[in-house]
């Protein structure tokens, strides 16, 4: 073959430029080399800018790695073993595989495009989060991806701190309860509209022993409210104590609880502090006290009561079984009007329903041989019980002796008004029995009707001996009367 010497003097050329090339690249002059392509040239890296790609990732804050197309490591910062826990192993030739959990790594080495992934790694102080991305990279003549990693640890955190604060507001606000949340300060931090309402005040940055100081008198166990808060940051959970609140606009008397807030992290942080309004138990604890007292008196009074009527009847007794049956018949009218009280809470009866208790039990079929008519009349429980006596023993010596011991006998009984001084007399009267006659001598039994209802000034019974009929009136006093 023929070659010209003007192509022989090119082909020289280019020889001599190749040698240069070679030795120029051998001897680290050459940072890139351009080789023309079909479509574009290709651009190579050389020689020096691979240490500077490492000098410069080495000193990146974040994370950074180098790994070819198989998705082995070539090169990664102290930063990028950190935060995966490789410690100062060389991580040089390690699949990103080995060190990721399940399919991350697949997901990150796409070609040709950029792409992310989100990591949580499992460190001794706890979990950490972090952003993986992945970028084609051409680090010399080895294609492959730049590795970031960025820590958003505090970032995530700060967000769910956020959204945990949001969710706290919002279930403090939707109870019911007055709430307060205290620091590890004891100050008011948060509260909710019914804390704010029954405290008349925005509480926020007081300190809870000044806002809700305890009763002098409260067996709480604790020098002052203080101390309340300071052991439910131990960890201790409180309940029922009583606490005064002055500045409240309506009740200020209150019961809190205590117990600990529970955050992730930071124990002893804090705690919350709920508020329960007593206004109600306090009221229903003195009407409690009243109502004692006046079942002592009540008590003592009826012991005093029976004591009498034992001792009377006793001494009116022929025989002990006279006494037996006397005495149980009385207690047994006793009961009957005490029973009625209780039904009502002591607060009266009337005289209708008086009358009608004592007589029930001796009316039998002949209920309608006793007539009664306006006793709608209320009086209270000390004139109840006197009635209930009187009544007694009125229907007790109408059947023994008066007109409910005949078949045609029967009794009325009426009320009206004599008097401002007597607002309401009730008659007794009897009809269609035997002919009455004065008893030669007195019993109980009439000292029972007489003197009963002359416990209260103005109140008074007397008895008239009419022939046709006994005649009973009882005077009640205007004291005695409710209604």
């Amino acid at each position: 073959m023929n070659i010209s010497p003007e192509a022989l003097a090119e082909l020289r050329r280019r020889l001599l430029e190749a040698e240069e090339t070679l030795r120029a690249i051998r001897e680290g002059e050459v940072d890139a080399l351009v080789i023309g392509m079909a479509d574009r040239p290709q651009v190579f890296s050389i020689g020096g800018d691979t240490e500077a790609f490492r000098a410069f990732i080495e000193v990146m804050d974040s994370g950074a790695a180098a790994v070819d197309q198989a998705g082995r490591i070539l090169y990664a910062n102290g930063h990028f073993k950190q935060m995966l826990k490789a410690g100062t192993n060389d991580l040089q030739g390690v699949l990103l595989d080995d060190l990721l959990p399940g399919d991350k790594a697949r997901d990150l080495l796409v070609a040709g495009r950029p792409a992310r992934t989100a990591l949580e790694i499992a460190l001794p102080s706890g979990a950490r989060h972090l952003i993986m991305a992945s970028s084609p990279l051409q680090l010399g003549t080895v294609a492959g991806y730049a590795i970031t990693l960025t820590d958003v640890t505090e970032r995530i955190r700060a967000e769910r701190a956020e959204q945990s604060e949001l969710i706290a507001q919002s279930i403090i606000a939707s109870v019911n309860e007055a709430v307060l949340v205290c620091d590890g300060a004891g100050r008011v931090t948060h509260s909710n509209g019914s804390a704010r309402a029954i405290l008349g005040v925005d509480p926020a940055g007081a300190r809870l022993a000044d806002l809700l100081p305890l009763r002098p008198d409260a067996a709480s166990g604790f020098k002052d409210t203080a101390g309340i808060v300071e052991a439910a940051l131990g960890g201790k959970s409180l309940r029922g104590i009583e606490v005064l609140a002055s500045q409240a606009p309506g009740p200020q008397e209150f019961l809190i609880s205590a117990a600990p807030l529970d955050v992730p992290g930071a124990p002893g942080s804090g705690c919350v502090i709920s508020i329960f309004d007593i206004a109600n138990r306090k009221a229903l604890e003195r009407q409690q006290h009243l109502l004692m007292g006046e079942l002592d008196h009540r008590v003592k009074n009826t012991l005093a009561l029976v004591l009498s009527i034992s001792r009377q009847t006793f001494r009116h007794s022929e025989s002990y079984r006279d006494f037996e049956a006397a005495f149980t018949s009385r207690i047994h009218a006793l009961s009957a009007t005490h029973n009625l009280l209780s039904k009502n809470a002591w607060t009266g009866l009337s005289v209708h329903d008086v009358i009608e208790a004592e007589t029930a039990p001796f009316a039998g079929s002949n209920r309608a041989r006793i007539e009664m008519a306006g006793l709608d009349r209320h009086i209270s429980s000390e004139a109840a019980i006197a009635l209930g006596l009187i009544s007694h023993e009125l229907v007790t010596n109408a059947v023994k002796y008066g007109a409910l011991s005949m078949d045609a006998g029967r009794v009325i009984v009426t009320a009206r008004r004599d008097s401002l001084s007597h607002p309401l007399v009730i008659e007794w009267r009897e009809r269609g029995g035997p002919a009455v006659v004065p008893p030669t001598k007195k019993g109980y039994g009439q000292t029972v009707i007489t003197q009963s209802m002359q416990f209260a000034p103005g109140g008074d019974t007397s008895l008239d001996y009419d022939p046709a009929g006994l005649v009973c009136t009882i005077n009640i006093p205007s004291a005695l009367v409710l209604s």
